[in-house]
Formats: structure tokens, C-alpha cells, sequence
């Protein structure tokens, strides 16, 4: 089963989720694809990724997640639980100066399926 889940804030970072998952009882992994507009500065070093549990509208604490070198303008992020996600960006120069924060994206996912039922059996066989 496959699902997609899409959704873009802002101008500029576009953030696609493609979810692949078959699990019964295990919890799957998911990766989220990033792209962003490629800074024009001569000395660009890198993007730093920060990721957040929860909506953009209210998300937790910002942890770096990844670094790309210039002059990579695509990502991925790789989340095992289920829920909502909150992403923001930064570039770095190459004397290790960080830029202010991107427009924020936001990816659901949803890969993990629920608890199978217990305890299913036959009560009765009626005529």
C-alpha cells in the first residue's frame, strides 16, 4: 500500500512525503523528501535541516537533523512514528555564519497501522 501526503507552507521548501508500508505489528519508517530554491551567495557552504514534533502552528523543540553541503537544493528526514512533523531550514557561509530561519513545512505521516483486534473468535453456531 502506498499513500501520499503533501503539503506546502510558505514559498520556497516543499516538503513531499511518499509513505511505502506493509507492517503488521512493526513500526515502519518513513522518509521525507525536501527541496528548496539554492541560495545565490558565492559563499554558501551548506543547509543545516531542523526537524520538530508536532504542527508548525505550535511544534516542539527544533533539533538538527541533517546537514547538505552546496550545492545540494534537495533532502530527506526519517521519521519512525507516526504524527506531525514541523521542518525549517538555514544556510551557512563558509566562515560557519548561519542565516535566519526559513518559512516553515509541514509533513503528516501516518505508515504504522493500528493494533489488530484481540481475542476474535466464534461465540455461537446457530441453525
Amino acid at each position: 500500500m502506498t499513500r501520499w501526503n503533501q503539503r506546502m507552507l510558505g514559498l520556497g521548501l516543499l516538503v513531499v512525503l511518499l509513505v511505502a508500508g506493509v507492517g503488521v505489528s512493526q513500526a515502519e519508517a518513513a522518509t521525507v523528501n525536501l527541496a528548496w530554491d539554492a541560495n545565490t551567495e558565492v559563499d554558501l557552504a551548506s543547509y543545516k535541516l531542523y526537524r520538530a514534533p508536532g504542527a508548525c502552528t505550535a511544534p516542539g523543540a527544533f533539533a538538527t537533523v541533517g546537514t547538505f553541503l552546496k550545492p545540494v537544493t534537495i533532502g530527506t528526514s526519517t521519521v519512525a512514528a507516526d504524527g506531525t512533523y514541523c521542518f525549517k531550514l538555514t544556510a551557512v557561509d563558509t566562515a560557519s555564519n548561519e542565516s535566519l530561519f526559513s518559512n516553515t513545512a509541514e509533513a503528516t505521516v501516518n505508515v504504522n497501522p493500528p493494533v489488530a483486534p484481540l481475542n476474535f473468535r466464534v461465540t455461537t453456531v446457530t441453525p
